[in-house]
């Protein structure tokens, strides 16, 4: 059927309009409204959020796609390279944001066009101007369309290190470590360029250690290479998404496939999920995210990369991983990904008035900077570090909740490195990277992951709801890695340069799984 057909047959068949866009962590992104001006098709859409930045480092974005609801199934809209504008700004004394579409149309980053001291919230009436199918015309447009948001941090093109300056039997678990004439020195590897990167070849090459159980080192790499000029090693400009993917982002891409399309991916199916804090349920014949601002988990990798592909996005390379963790610093011994190795743990959710909440919103807190397993708690199938407090229970807290406490407790008098501790952020803001989920990666460690070239999802999935981009890791998890820990972990597995599980194809629905992915700079 052509984009035209499709189009009218949803304007004939009186499609069901898709339902409000959920929050995401604080992110707002209303129904987006048709407006037709001179022959030209726009999508009107009000977009708001908090705490946003632009510095001298660099931002924090909102990600926009658009879709036109066709019956239970989105068809992406591709959006002009230039003609959008601001028809309000509802921020005192801030001006208009700036628009980047990206090269293949399929979206468009939206940010601040000035720097300005400390973070503040940002709140327009946006006009995006579309790019039609073929064929078609403004009038052939349902209403209202769904405009997704996800937030997003910029991460420069600059140099960065890899590693940890620890000899590798009191460093973090196979972390990267550059080789060199002396045998005995490991010190971490700087990537200057975007250029291919030698593995385990001798002096100047990148290299991690092999471990003397054989089973072990499967999970850590195959230490060949080398690592190609295609594959994204974190020099080049990227953006990454701020926290891991919401409960509340993933029920609304539930709601827009079909039937048979959304039973393949519904974590709700899983074992056990509602006892992980899984929030999501099906009311009548919608999804619901009862918490949506919870990080979500029980993802496979078939969701998350179905997820990634709709959204118009990509996996992120473990060396992105550790450039967002990092920045351009050097290592420090031990640091998590907020540049320190300074951790707090926090098993008590509070209201704003500071006694135990006896729900969760978004003036809740938890006394910590990470969710992880705190030392002394026994393990039975799974660590149980149980919160008291808010729907209790354990598993992912409110993707924002340490975010929110340090801001509320003088955020704007804390020296810039406090802030990060207190909040759990990576150098460029992204928040969550130790701890809460693991963060799927693609792996330096295996050919099938050194083959990936960084190609963007186009909005479409295949059947049945599949990403369809072939240098991605395939469903049954080649070429993956984990980064970054999860709840279940201790403090050790939560470091920046741990890699314990570099070259582990988890492609599973479990507790401890959710997506954050990526996209290249225009």
């Amino acid at each position: 059927m052509s984009s035209r057909s499709v189009l009218l047959a949803l304007v004939f068949l009186l499609a069901a309009a898709p339902p409000p866009t959920a929050p995401a962590a604080e992110l707002r992104v209303s129904d987006g409204e048709v407006v037709v001006e001179d022959g030209v098709a726009y999508v009107e859409v009000d977009v708001s959020w908090r705490l946003s930045w632009r510095n001298d480092t660099n931002w924090d974005a909102a990600w926009l796609t658009v879709k036109a609801p066709v019956g239970r199934e989105g068809v992406p809209l591709k959006l002009a390279p230039t003609g959008h504008r601001v028809v309000d700004t509802r921020t005192p004394d801030q001006s208009g944001p700036t628009f980047s579409v990206s090269d293949d149309s399929v979206g468009t980053f939206v940010y601040r066009d000035a720097q300005a001291d400390g973070r503040g919230p940002n709140d327009w009436t946006l006009r995006l101007r579309l790019v039609l199918p073929e064929g078609a015309t403004p009038a052939d447009l349902p209403e209202p369309l769904l405009v997704h948001g996800v937030e997003m941090v910029y991460v420069p093109e600059g140099p960065f290190s890899v590693g940890d300056p620890q000899r590798p039997e009191n460093a973090p678990a196979n972390a990267f470590y550059e080789q060199t004439a002396d045998t005995t020195a490991f010190p971490p590897y700087r990537i200057t360029d975007s250029g291919a990167i030698r593995m385990c070849d001798g002096p100047g090459s990148l290299c991690y250690p092999r471990l003397d159980n054989p089973y072990d080192s499967l999970r850590v790499g195959d230490f060949q290479g080398p690592i190609p000029v295609s594959y994204p090693n974190g020099y080049d400009a990227f953006y990454l998404m701020k926290y891991e993917v919401t409960q509340g982002q993933y029920a609304e891409f539930l709601n827009v496939l079909k039937g048979n399309q959304t039973a393949e991916r519904t974590p709700p199916r899983a074992r056990k999920y509602h006892w992980n804090r899984g929030a999501i349920s099906l009311a009548g014949d919608e999804y619901v995210a009862a918490r949506p601002d919870r990080a979500c988990n029980y993802l496979s990798w078939a969701d998350a990369a179905a997820y990634a592909d709709w959204a118009g996005l990509r996996p992120m390379t473990e060396l992105e991983y550790e450039k967002a963790a990092r920045g351009p610093a050097a290592p420090v011994p031990n640091e998590f990904t907020w540049g320190s190795a300074t951790i707090a743990h926090g098993d008590t959710i509070f209201a704003a008035d500071t006694t135990i909440a006896r729900s969760e919103g978004g003036d809740t807190f938890v006394r910590g900077n990470a969710n992880y397993t705190p030392a002394g708690v026994n393990w039975n199938g799974g660590y149980n570090a149980t919160f008291t407090g808010g729907d209790e229970g354990v598993g992912p807290l409110r993707v924002d909740i340490f975010e929110t406490r340090a801001h509320r407790t003088g955020g704007a008098s804390m020296p810039d490195a406090s802030l990060r501790e207190a909040s759990g952020a990576g150098y460029y803001g992204a928040h969550g990277l130790s701890g809460s989920l693991f963060d799927r990666v693609v792996t330096v460690g295996d050919p099938t992951g050194r083959r990936f070239r960084g190609t963007h999802g186009d909005g479409d999935l295949s059947y049945p709801a599949s990403a369809s981009n072939e240098d991605w890791p395939p469903m049954n998890g080649d070429g993956l890695g984990l980064r970054g820990g999860t709840r279940s972990d201790g403090p050790p597995g939560l470091r920046s340069a741990t890699r314990e599980w570099g070259d582990y194809g988890a492609h599973y629905r479990a507790p401890g799984m959710g997506v954050r992915a990526a996209r290249t700079a225009p």
